[in-house]
């Protein structure tokens, strides 16, 4: 609770300091004149505005891939905010699991509590919530971090589904939509990207069903 407190504290000293204010406001040329050229120096800046997103979805989605593929290009921007997204959902995941979990399930009606066991479908879950945005970003984060969704299905989920749905918002950055692109290129990465995800889902849905076959064998 004490890392907690230092953590709240922190965050207000930053939030009320004029470069952070900045920053949040996604500015493409303030980025680059605060960067000085940079690029590590650039990576890290995109890398804190891509985690506060995570953390508190007070900065457009768009906005930020928006920046990424001005400064680095359409596949380096795509790239880096996917995988600056996966740091970011992780990081919210154990903030929550490790400062409010127990708060939150010791204060829960007991009649609520059971949505909170939704370990065999974490995967689902995390990944439906990042490939169709219904609700902001933390709060995905939020949710499986206070339920019992293990690690790994939210890391698995949180990869396969910013995968495809930053690819879709990059093509949208880019204009890229209505135009016809030589050899049907992206048309081709998008089947491999959902494709890659079906046998993922395919794989793990194999292991639970074995893993409670064992389990039945065990228990009989």
């Amino acid at each position: 609770m004490i890392s907690f407190v230092i953590l709240i504290i922190v965050l207000i000293i930053l939030f009320k300091s004029d470069g952070f204010s900045t920053l949040l406001q996604v500015d493409l040329n303030q980025i680059r004149k605060m960067s000085n050229g940079n690029l590590f120096l650039i990576l890290l800046i995109m890398l804190g505005i891509m985690v506060v997103q995570n953390l508190f979805t007070i900065i457009p989605l768009i906005l930020v891939i928006s920046v990424n593929i001005s400064l680095f290009g359409f596949v380096n921007g795509y790239l880096w905010s996917w995988v600056s997204s996966v740091i970011g959902g992780i990081l919210a995941f154990l903030m929550a699991r490790y400062w409010f979990q127990d708060l939150l399930l010791k204060h829960l009606n007991p009649k609520y509590q059971k949505w909170t066991k939704v370990e065999n479908k974490g995967f689902l879950f995390v990944f439906l919530g990042r490939v169709f945005p219904f609700a902001p970003t933390s709060l995905i984060n939020i949710a499986a971090g206070v339920s019992a969704v293990p690690l790994r299905p939210f890391i698995i989920g949180t990869i396969t589904g910013n995968m495809i749905f930053f690819f879709a918002i990059s093509l949208i950055v880019k204009g890229l939509w209505s135009v016809q692109l030589e050899n049907n290129v992206l048309l081709i990465l998008g089947a491999v990207i959902v494709l890659l995800v079906l046998i993922l889902w395919r794989i793990r849905s194999k292991r639970i069903k074995r893993t409670r076959g064992e389990t039945s064998e065990f228990g009989g």
